[in-house]
């Protein structure tokens, strides 16, 4: 048998702690912003855990692998394989088969627990589609299982050798901690998913387990319990109230909680806070449910943003975390304990293994399955306006001759251009429209663009902590509409006012935005380094002589169109009006628009088109105008959206006998 540590309930308070705060987060992130970190709370407490049970069994000469993984199976099967289980029935019923198929993928990531890599490879943890992941949360389970199918063996093979064990630990944890400080400025999707930038925070917990076993004298010191502890508590609250997802994180913030959950458990259960207050019966309780209540919270609320279309109100959400809590408990009560506390492991064990294998089978078939049919069948002429194609952001032979821009097209292959259009994805969905009115005229328009980047030179944008590519390719796309004597006319395109605020428009769109001008980095005004490198670039572009066009954005509605055609809205209904307050739209863009304003009064050759113009009325911009579905999400334009801005751009230009 293994040895087990004793009972602590102020460690039960502590995962109360940790999975209230993720919670919290992803209910109401204005409450708690640094919710997130709830997670590295977690890997702390599962590392000294784990290597509790482990370095006790080897010295007590009780450790068998068998046994070990036994146990684990037990613990995290049973309420896995029920929400497994659930979200692969209830999406049948509930979701298009689009929707379902993604959910496919996810449940068999999350059955072969590698959800981290399999997200990793899609986006960021909080990228704008995040909430219409209902598995989103799975990749930190994949990082724990991991660390459990390497670490028994490194300590086993050291204490078979009989090298000291804290030489491993501490191997691991520095090497993994430095990769997580080298990697996270540049990388920091990479950093937040990969299991060897995050390893080191269960090894803090590996660390603790050893210094309380070994070296109890260390860590034991009665006199200093209580400023441990106090200590301990305030670096959390510290980090769940003054850090944000638009922080790098993990990278040095994470030390917060790491260190914070360190110090709380080495204080001991008869430190004062850990006595009276994580040991409280209600933390305990939460405590005991936190593993079910983490799994259901998250997954219950995306369901219902995939439903609504649009992020659920404050008063559902209310309802939906006691709907999270009754189903925690219910899992806890009903699944957990009896298969985990049961008399027949053996026999629990295998059945386990069964069930997750008949759900990873299960969903593998319906993924790959071209025949898939689900319960909630819709007219796919209705879905049509949602669906982007693949041929409308990029064609070989436009590649073939600009390899470093993710969106390539061309009106006329086989010519030199005569237009360009250059910048982010909106950039791309002025193209379609714009171009069928160069194709009127027998002029050829080059689409030079890239996802989040400004057609700026000399403009870092994105996400805190990617990679920046815009630079150069902005800088090699504008440098050639410049000096190919061909192009005469080159229209600048981009979502402005997210670069501008740093964030998204609605609860479903987090965009976080950071912009830098690299030849002035002391800039820090996401507004005046937007129009200093606006001012800069339309200096340049001037004195060619060329006809310069700056597309004034089009508004965000901040939920999806398609809730508006869809009849399965189960808490509100359909949206009676698929549109965006006019009053909403003019607060959000009051500062973007002041921003290129007082730049293009500068340059009066330059033509500012106001897409708004044609997209709103004195109360409200349309996502559906004359049954037209405008928008494909809440701020991409449709392919109708965009012949619709296409054939107004054709008339001010004719209008204003602006020659191409």
């Amino acid at each position: 048998m293994l040895t087990h540590p004793k009972y602590r309930p102020d460690i039960d308070g502590l995962r109360a702690i940790a999975v209230l705060s993720v919670v919290l987060y992803h209910y109401f992130p204005i409450w708690v912003k640094g919710g997130f970190m709830g997670v590295d709370i977690f890997f702390v407490i599962s590392g000294f855990l784990i290597s509790t049970i482990i370095f006790s069994s080897l010295d007590a000469g009780k450790f068998s692998f068998l046994e070990f993984y036994g146990k684990r199976i037990r613990r995290i099967f049973p309420a896995l394989a029920f929400l497994l289980l659930s979200c692969l029935v209830a999406g049948w019923f509930l979701f298009l088969k689009d929707e379902y198929v993604a959910l496919t993928k996810h449940i068999a990531c999350g059955v072969a627990f590698v959800s981290n890599f399999c997200l990793w490879q899609e986006s960021g943890y909080f990228d704008t589609s995040a909430d219409t992941k209902p598995l989103l949360h799975l990749w930190s389970l994949g990082i724990e299982e991991q660390f459990y199918l390497a670490w028994p063996f490194l300590v086993f093979i050291a204490w078979k050798l009989r090298f000291n064990k804290i030489y491993p630990i501490l191997l691991i944890a520095g090497a993994s901690f430095l990769l997580n400080i080298l990697r996270i400025d540049g990388h920091a999707v990479e950093v937040f998913y990969s299991p060897l930038s995050r390893f080191w925070e269960l090894s803090i917990g590996s660390l603790l387990a050893y210094l309380i076993i070994y070296k109890p004298n260390f860590i034991s010191n009665v006199k200093y319990k209580n400023t441990q502890s106090l200590f301990g508590i305030a670096l959390i609250l510290i980090g769940l109230a003054l850090i944000t997802k638009d922080d790098l994180f993990p990278g040095w913030l994470a030390l917060f909680p790491a260190i914070g959950t360190f110090f709380i458990i080495s204080a001991g259960s008869k430190a004062w806070i850990n006595r009276n207050i994580l040991s409280n019966k209600i933390l305990v309780w939460f405590g005991l449910i936190s593993f079910p209540l983490y799994l259901w919270h998250w997954s219950i609320v995306s369901f219902a943003t995939i439903l609504e279309s649009v992020f659920p109100t404050r008063e559902i959400r209310i309802c939906l975390v006691f709907v999270s809590i009754i189903m925690a408990w219910l899992t806890y009560k009903l699944v957990e304990k009896p298969i985990r506390y049961g008399k027949n492991t053996r026999a629990n064990t295998v059945m386990l293994c069964v069930v997750m294998l008949a759900i990873l089978g299960s969903a593998l078939y319906a993924n790959q399955s071209k025949n898939l049919r689900v319960y909630f069948q819709i007219d796919e002429k209705l879905l049509e306006p949602f669906n982007w194609k693949v041929e409308w952001e990029h064609e070989p032979s436009c590649n073939a001759k600009f390899p470093d821009h993710s969106t390539c097209l061309q009106t006329f292959p086989d010519r030199k251009p005569d237009a360009m259009i250059i910048g982010d994805s909106h950039a791309n969905h002025y193209y379609i429209g714009i171009s069928e009115y160069f194709k009127k005229i027998d002029k050829n328009l080059l689409h030079l663009g890239s996802p989040s980047c400004v057609p700026f030179f000399d403009l870092q944008s994105g996400t805190k902590g990617a990679v920046d590519f815009c630079v150069e390719r902005m800088k090699t796309a504008l440098n050639y509409a410049i000096n190919e004597e061909s192009v005469k006319t080159i229209i600048l395109s981009s979502r402005g006012v997210t670069y501008i605020s740093g964030n998204g428009f609605g609860d479903i769109d987090y965009a976080n935005r950071v912009i830098k001008l690299t030849t002035k980095p002391e800039l820090t005004n996401a507004a005046e380094v937007f129009a200093t490198a606006m001012r800069e670039t339309l200096s340049r572009l001037s004195k060619t002589g060329k006809q310069i066009i700056f597309i004034v954005d089009t508004p965000e509605l901040g939920f999806y169109p398609k809730s508006c055609v869809l009849p399965r809205n189960i808490f509100r209904g359909n949206h009676k009006i698929c549109a965006v307050g006019r009053k909403e739209f003019d607060e959000r863009n009051k500062q973007y628009l002041e921003t290129i304003e007082s730049v293009l009064k500068d340059f009066p050759k330059v033509f500012p088109f106001y897409t708004s113009k044609y997209l709103c009325d004195e109360q409200y911009c349309w996502a559906i105008k004359d049954n037209v579905v405008l928008y494909q999400d809440d701020d991409h334009l449709s392919y109708d959206g965009s012949l619709f801005i296409g054939e107004k751009f054709a008339e001010e230009a004719i209008k204003r006998k602006i020659k191409f």
